[in-house]
């Protein structure tokens, strides 16, 4: 069964709360075997090197509802890993599933979002999926938010399956 180890949770606690190092926490969850994505597609948004980063951070710079200085973009970053890795232990630990470790349900990474967004005074739905992801709970549950962020995360064939599908 793939999933997180206590090692790679070791070394996620590092640098989400010792290191505080932003780029080699997404860099270190991207190349994990069995990852969903996530890990690739936040490092695009610290990096600022992709369309989806790039996206990401434009939206939230413009939708949050106050200007952030550079630093305290760089310290709401930080407070994210700290709180991503909060979830990813609380699946390892109490309920014991590494799987759910490593690839969090959306709902927690939702969640990891939504605490940081409010610690820094900003409008929660500049998460860019957030306002998405919210409806379709409203309309299907909680599966139809998952199914939509595991197509968002999809990287396979650069997405071409999904736009040959709209």
């Amino acid at each position: 069964m793939s999933g997180l180890t206590r090692q790679d949770l070791n070394i996620l606690k590092h640098y989400a709360e010792v290191g505080r190092n932003r780029e080699l926490y997404w860099n270190y969850l991207a190349h994990l075997p069995g990852n969903d994505g996530y890990g690739l597609l936040a490092l695009g948004v610290v990096r600022n090197d992709n369309m989806p980063g790039k996206v990401a951070n434009t939206y939230a710079q413009q939708h949050g509802g106050r200007a952030l200085t550079e630093r305290e973009w760089e310290a709401f970053g930080q407070q994210l890993i700290q709180e991503d890795y909060k979830r990813r232990q609380i699946q390892f630990e109490k309920n014991d599933n590494p799987q759910s470790a490593l690839n969090l349900p959306v709902w927690d990474v939702q969640r990891a979002h939504d605490i940081t967004f409010d610690l820094y005074r900003l409008d929660p739905n500049a998460w860019t999926p957030r306002q998405l992801l919210e409806a379709a709970r409203r309309q299907d549950g909680e599966q139809a938010a998952e199914r939509i962020w595991s197509n968002m995360l999809d990287n396979s064939a650069l997405g071409l399956h999904r736009a040959n599908s709209t």
